[in-house]
């Protein structure tokens, strides 16, 4: 098998493994977009510059997508290990 053969096979699974479930998934993150939107017109309300909320916000999801991760991937009853998303 090629090399295009074999990414256009790869591509292939992996739309139709994301297909199943994106609806799901789009649903969640418009939830979380609703949160975050809130989070952000309050801290506006609080007078916050928009680029400090940015990058707090960011520091924020990118810490919890880690924990989540570490969550997933421990062993039942064991410590995790940090992972990349």
């Amino acid at each position: 098998m090629t090399k295009y053969n074999l990414q256009n096979r790869y591509r292939n699974e992996m739309t139709s493994i994301f297909e199943s479930l994106e609806y799901r998934l789009y649903e969640k993150l418009e939830q979380a977009d609703f949160i975050l939107s809130r989070i952000s017109a309050e801290a506006s309300s609080c007078q916050i510059p928009a680029e400090f909320r940015e990058k707090f916000v960011r520091e924020k999801l990118i810490d919890m997508f880690d924990q989540i991760a570490e969550r997933r991937e421990a062993p039942k009853g064991g410590n995790a290990q940090k992972s990349a998303i």
